[in-house]
């Protein structure tokens, strides 16, 4: 059986990813919740998206912490890169808009 590459060319080591392209290991629920509401507290309980006219958004409610570098593009479950995002700005920068 041929061995499977990444696709930067190098040997998979699990799934379809070899090891420098592994994904960081995702958080199990309890440690998800716990970090969640240390960013959304961090970030004032409020929607850290700044508009083009400078200000912040002022929403407060259905709040989603989303990662400011995708872990799918190498970003980390660090406090650093993650930030506190509306309903509304998270589906704009994800690009899923209502």
């Amino acid at each position: 059986m041929p061995t499977r590459l990444c696709y930067c060319g190098l040997p998979v080591v699990s799934g379809y990813r070899c090891a420098e392209h592994q994904l960081p290991k995702r958080l199990g629920g309890n440690q998800k919740r716990k970090r969640d509401g240390q960013v959304i507290a961090r970030d004032g309980n409020r929607c850290a998206w700044i508009e083009p006219a400078g200000s912040r958004c002022p929403a407060s409610t259905a709040l989603h912490v989303d990662h400011v570098v995708p872990r799918t593009a190498g970003g980390t479950n660090d406090m650093s890169n993650l930030t506190t995002l509306c309903a509304e700005h998270h589906a704009v920068k994800t690009g899923r808009q209502r």
